[in-house]
């Protein structure tokens, strides 16, 4: 009959919480709500400022960015997404991931299609206010998700799309195209023409 051995391992952790003097758990969960609170209100603050200032990046949003201003606003976005764990937003961390797709679609895209940013920032202020439903957020970001296809379409190498292309080529580049002229629906009638008595 064999003998089996049996060894009871404590943790640092377990020793350390059977010193004496120590906190008990509903404590500690109430110091550390306390401190969530307090991280919540300045990290409220940092995410609103760094917002403003990549708004700032984007100007009037008529002119595509230079390739510095792009990666300084990927970097300060990715920045802002280490605040949200401790914010009580929970679709903040997706609107500045698609804030960073986007710029990266763009950086890699030949093409500009003006105001591009424009929809997506005013998303996430909104949502850092608590001002949209889950609904609504999911319809903006949609909406952003086809902006970041119609990039990526001419990063495949592919034609860029005609709605894009109009928008570009009408009216000053305000996204506005000039309609083409109609065309009769009847082919021309070259039975009856005639030159000098000629038929």
């Amino acid at each position: 009959m064999s003998a089996a051995t049996f060894r009871i391992v404590r943790t640092e952790l377990e020793k350390k919480c059977r010193l004496p003097g120590g906190k008990t758990v509903r404590q500690a969960v109430a110091n550390a709500s306390a401190n969530l609170s307090t991280l919540e209100e300045s990290s409220l603050v940092l995410i609103a400022e760094g917002l403003a200032d990549i708004e700032r990046m984007t100007g009037q949003g008529v002119d595509r960015l230079d390739a510095e201003v792009l990666a300084e606003m990927h970097r300060r976005a990715d920045q802002l997404m280490g605040y949200c764990a401790t914010v009580d937003r929970p679709r903040l961390a997706e609107c500045l991931h698609a804030i960073c797709s986007l710029v990266d679609a763009i950086a890699e895209s030949e093409i500009w299609l003006p105001g591009s940013f424009g929809p997506l920032l005013l998303t996430t202020n909104l949502v850092l206010k608590k001002a949209l439903s889950n609904k609504e957020v999911d319809l903006l970001l949609h909406g952003v998700g086809q902006c970041i296809e119609r990039y990526a379409a001419t990063m495949e190498g592919q034609a860029e799309p005609a709605s894009d292309a109009d928008a570009r080529a009408g009216l000053g580049g305000r996204g506005h195209a000039a309609a083409p002229a109609r065309q009769s629906d009847h082919p021309p009638d070259h039975t009856s023409e005639t030159s000098n008595g000629k038929a």
